[in-house]
């Protein structure tokens, strides 16, 4: 069984690590999401290679 979200937003970091927390449907939902409870703005996380990118994510069963 396949569980499939097309076109879902995640923050990834440089590095390539990306954080799970931060899926949404939405650009500024997922962006929103990290920044909550920061105090740093969007531009300024940018500049530490954060990134918010477009994915597909598959859920299968093992």
């Amino acid at each position: 069984m396949k569980n499939r979200f097309k076109n879902y937003y995640v923050i990834q970091k440089d590095s390539g690590e990306i954080l799970p927390n931060t899926v949404q449907p939405q650009r500024k939902m997922c962006i929103d999401e990290f920044l909550r409870g920061g105090d740093m703005t969007w531009k300024e996380v940018k500049k530490y290679g954060w990134n918010c990118i477009k994915v597909n994510i598959i859920f299968q069963r093992l």
